[in-house]
Formats: C-alpha cells, sequence, structure tokens
C-alpha cells in the first residue's frame, strides 16, 4: 500500500454571497480543501472530476499533490450557489450546476496501490460506496457528506 491519503471529492466553484464578502466562482470543494489540510502529514494524492474552465487553477493550486487521477472534462466545473445572511451563519444552498461532476465515478481499479488513509469528500454518495468497497483491508477511512 502507497504511502499519505488518498482524496476522493469535489472541485468547485464557489458562488457565496453574505453581508461581508462575495465569493464569486472561487475555487472550492472537499478535494481542493482536504487536500490542501492533508498536505502537511504527508503526500496527497487527488481522485475528482473538474472541468476544463478550472483546470489551470486546480493544478496549479494542488500541484503538491499527485494529480494522475484527476478527471477532466469539457462539461464547465461542479458550481454551488450560496447564501449567507451573516458572516458564521450556515450557507443556505440556492443552486448547484453539476456540471463535471454530473454522472461521474471515480476510478477504483487500482486500488491496491491506494494509501492507507482515504478520505471521501462531499460527493455523489454512490462514488462514495464504490471507493469505500473497493478501499483496501485495513484501510483508515473517513467521509464527508452532502
Amino acid at each position: 500500500m502507497g504511502q499519505g491519503t488518498v482524496v476522493v471529492g469535489t472541485i468547485t466553484r464557489d458562488f457565496v454571497r453574505s453581508p461581508a464578502v462575495a465569493l464569486d466562482g472561487v475555487m472550492g470543494g472537499s478535494a481542493s480543501y482536504f487536500s490542501l489540510a492533508a498536505r502537511h502529514f504527508g503526500p496527497v494524492r487527488v481522485i475528482a472530476p473538474v472541468g476544463r474552465d478550472v483546470e489551470r487553477e486546480a493544478r496549479a493550486t494542488l500541484a503538491f499533490a499527485d494529480l494522475g487521477a484527476l478527471s477532466v472534462t469539457e462539461a464547465d466545473t461542479y458550481q454551488w450557489h450560496a447564501t449567507r445572511e451573516t458572516p458564521g451563519a450556515d450557507a443556505e444552498t440556492i443552486g448547484r450546476f453539476a456540471g463535471s461532476s454530473d454522472g461521474y465515478r471515480p476510478c477504483v481499479d487500482e486500488a491496491s496501490d491506494w494509501a492507507p488513509v482515504i478520505f471521501l469528500g462531499s460527493c455523489d454518495p454512490v462514488a462514495q460506496l464504490d471507493v469505500a468497497s473497493a478501499a483496501p483491508t485495513g484501510a483508515l477511512l473517513a467521509a464527508d457528506t452532502m
């Protein structure tokens, strides 16, 4: 088994309005945020879909990670539109555009080479189950939900 962490999740474009700040198409997503944190503890492999519209930014931001399993599509990157009534309030989702995530299933063919830690980021629950089912015996699984 490899070393480090495998991160399966989403790379998104976030559009969030609040009284204090407005995010207008900022790169986000569970795979992005978790990978940025996990890099402080060891190697990271990212498995996620991304559209060509965000590919360059994703590759630059996540340059520290193994991006060999990044699935680049012609569809625009998943978009999340939300509002917050106050800066610390929960976000209320206004809409989503699946884009590059529509129908995406992570490749689990090489699960035996995966790291001993696998993070299932916020994504389609069926995709999470596919990865969990293929995870190597003894792997530590952590998950986020939609």
